[in-house]
């Protein structure tokens, strides 16, 4: 990854952070979030991480690239770069959620 080639980021730390749904991740400089798919898989999510950020709802959406474009590729992987946000961690022996209505959304959060 060329952080610096692809979204003008001059990145000093680059941290692995476990977890991730078919993905790896890198904390940069503890200010953002790296997601990189497996080789040969495209970048998918990010239109709609977009279309939901203008709909008002509280979701990170990707930066774009110097270029414009909503992920960059290194080699034969795609990334995408994210601003950090502190989220919710899951808490309780069980792990489970409970759905919470707001407004026009419905969101989960731990219960």
């Amino acid at each position: 990854m060329d952080l610096e080639r692809d979204y003008g980021l001059t990145v000093t730390e680059l941290v692995p952070h476990a977890g991730g749904f078919a993905t790896d991740g890198w904390v940069a400089d503890r200010r953002w979030f790296v997601k990189a798919w497996q080789p040969g898989e495209p970048a998918v999510g990010l239109e709609r991480l977009e279309q939901l950020r203008a709909l008002g709802l509280p979701v990170v959406e990707p930066l774009r690239t110097l270029q414009g474009e909503l992920s960059a590729m290194s080699d034969d992987r795609a990334y995408a770069v994210f601003r950090m946000s502190k989220g919710v961690r899951r808490t309780g022996a069980t792990g489970a959620w409970q759905l919470v209505r707001c407004g026009r959304c419905t969101k989960r959060r731990p219960g």
